[in-house]
């Protein structure tokens, strides 16, 4: 039995819901972009692991070249 996402700004996204329950044919990539990345983006930035001001830019939800850089750093 998979656990259920946590936090409201996840649960409910097909795709974040089918990675949390270990689906290995969902993963976010280098380059996607969508509100699946964005509510991520949006997560880190919470949680202090990015913030804007460091070039995350969450009105942009996509999963480039600056966000790996930055997540990799952490």
């Amino acid at each position: 039995m998979a656990l259920q996402l946590e936090s409201a700004r996840f649960r409910g996204d097909p795709v974040l819901e089918r990675i949390r329950a270990a689906d290995s044919s969902v993963y976010l990539k280098d380059g996607q972009s969508g509100a699946p990345v964005k509510a991520v983006q949006y997560g880190l930035i919470d949680l202090d692991y990015a913030k804007q001001d460091e070039g995350l830019t969450p009105t942009d939800p996509v999963v480039g070249v600056g966000t790996i850089t930055r997540l990799d750093g952490k």
